[in-house]
Parts: C-alpha cells; sequence; structure tokens
C-alpha cells in the first residue's frame, strides 16, 4: 500500500439523533465532499444525509476500517459509493477485490455504485496517461459489479463529460459551483429513485 504526500478525511452525520427518516451514506473522495452539502440540502425533510470524503485508497486498511466503524455506527437505508480517483498504484486484480470487500460491508442497505468522474487534459494538473486508464478501468469494474449484485450506477462519469468549461475548477478534476450542481441533479435523482421518495 502507497499512501499520498498529504491524506485527509472529511465526514458528517446529519441530525444523528433522529431515525423518522431513511438515512443515506455518500462514500467518496473530494468530489462527493463537494457534491454532498448540495445533496443534503436539497433532500431536506426526506432523507438524513452522511457523509465520508477522504484521501485513502481503496487497498488503505486504514480506508476499510473508517468506512466500517461508520457503517456500524449508523443504520443507512442507502449508500451512495464514489471511488476511484485515488491510488494510482492499485491493480485492476486488487481494486476489484477490495472492492468486493467493501460492498460487503453494505450488505444491509441498498447500494448505488457511482462511476468515476472524468479526468481533463485541458487542467493546470498534468496527469500520468495511467490515470487515465485507471478511471476506465475502475468504471469497468464498478459496472460489472453492479451488474452482479444487481446494485444501481449513478453515471457521474457521463454527467461530468457533458460538462461546460465554466462548470470545471480548472485543475482537471474538480468542478465549479455550477459544475457540482449539475452533478448533484444526478445523485439527488438517483438516491430518490432507489429510496422511493418523491
Amino acid at each position: 500500500m502507497k499512501k499520498e504526500d498529504f491524506e485527509w478525511i472529511c465526514s458528517r452525520q446529519d441530525h444523528n439523533n433522529k431515525n423518522d427518516l431513511p438515512r443515506v451514506l455518500l462514500i467518496g473522495d473530494s468530489i462527493t465532499r463537494g457534491y454532498e452539502t448540495i445533496v443534503s440540502n436539497r433532500l431536506r425533510g426526506a432523507a438524513y444525509v452522511d457523509y465520508v470524503a477522504t484521501s485513502y485508497s481503496i487497498d488503505s486498511k486504514s480506508y476499510y476500517s473508517l468506512i466500517k466503524s461508520i457503517c456500524s455506527y449508523n443504520k443507512y437505508d442507502l449508500v451512495h459509493f464514489n471511488n476511484g480517483l485515488h491510488g494510482i498504484h492499485v491493480s485492476q486484480k486488487t481494486y476489484e477485490k477490495k472492492l468486493e470487500k467493501m460492498l460487503k460491508l453494505f450488505d444491509k442497505s441498498k447500494v448505488i455504485m457511482t462511476l468515476t468522474t472524468k479526468l481533463f487534459y485541458e487542467g493546470k494538473n498534468k496527469f500520468e496517461t495511467t490515470w487515465f486508464q485507471r478511471v476506465d478501468e475502475r468504471n469497468k469494474i464498478m459496472i460489472a459489479l453492479s451488474k452482479k449484485c444487481d446494485l444501481s450506477i449513478d453515471d457521474l462519469y457521463t454527467v461530468s463529460s457533458g460538462l461546460k468549461k465554466e462548470d470545471l475548477y480548472g485543475d482537471g478534476v474538480h468542478f465549479s459551483n455550477s459544475g457540482y450542481e449539475i452533478l448533484s441533479d444526478s445523485v439527488e435523482k438517483s438516491i430518490r429513485e432507489n429510496l422511493g421518495i418523491q
């Protein structure tokens, strides 16, 4: 397991002492952190939305322990899982194996598998070509596992691919406020459809 120069974790539990509405867990990275507040606000009164976003790659023991701990803390009706933009060193085989292990933590919840958002060549960051390959590989694994386990897909890759220049942050990875609003449209829709709420 390799580590990044800086590792981080951000998390919040929404109205943690209440259980009168469905509870949703958003799992992901900085992209999830970018849309979680928007999604939470849009679902206010329909669901409680918790989130955990981190830089840990999927092969990190700390990542697995973190998600396991959060999932044991609350009963989640739905988990929206977004993972793919960290851990360039993780092979396809390892990614799939760790992803399947992670899914077992959600066996009592509905699960939405999120396709990783597009990386853009036009950004300030110059990514290794391998990163573009990794995103493609991981999205294919997400699709295959969703079919195997009968899980829903939230195709944020296609959504992000259709964004305009003003919707992008400019670093090749992240999005502007308008971009996150558009991503949130897809996240909110997928959650509402899977929970059967208006």
